[in-house]
């Protein structure tokens, strides 16, 4: 009876556990997809954790089975043979690496938004004065004159 139990919380823990890893290697797949430069940015990672020249790396894909973003060497052995060596990096890396550049775009942003508020405040300010100089060469509204008057 306890060794029955124990079978079906092994299996139960196999099942979660794949899960969880077919989850991660889907949500790299989608972080990472396509997009060069995080995969050129995680390649600096991977060079820096295992202290490898970056011209060395080249990008080999996804591990589906693993969750693991994957890097490779080559080295030319003679003429069809050829050494492979692989390099992993683990979901929590990237996370980890999205989570520092996240902290520096939301400072990017932050000054972006900035600059653009104080654009922003100089454009209304120059579409005020040509809508204000629009009414008054149409003699429409008082406080815009008012306002021109002030303002020369």
């Amino acid at each position: 009876m306890l060794q029955k139990r124990f079978e079906i919380l092994v299996i139960w823990w196999k099942t979660i556990t794949s899960w969880i890893i077919q989850r991660k290697a889907q949500a790299i797949y989608k972080l990472v997809g396509t997009d060069w430069y995080l995969i050129d940015c995680m390649m600096s990672v991977c060079a820096a954790k295992y202290d490898i020249p970056k011209n060395k790396l080249s990008y080999e894909g996804v591990s589906m089975d693993r969750g693991r973003l994957v890097y490779v060497t080559q080295i030319r052995l003679d003429l069809n043979w050829r050494r492979r060596t692989y390099y992993f990096i683990t979901f929590s890396e990237i996370i980890q690496f999205l989570g520092i550049q996240h902290t520096f775009k939301k400072y990017i942003e932050a000054v972006k938004t900035k600059l653009q508020r104080k654009r922003h405040d100089a454009s209304d300010r120059w579409h005020a004065f040509k809508f204000s100089k629009k009414q008054k060469s149409k003699g429409v509204d008082e406080p815009c004159k008012l306002q021109l008057q002030q303002k020369n």
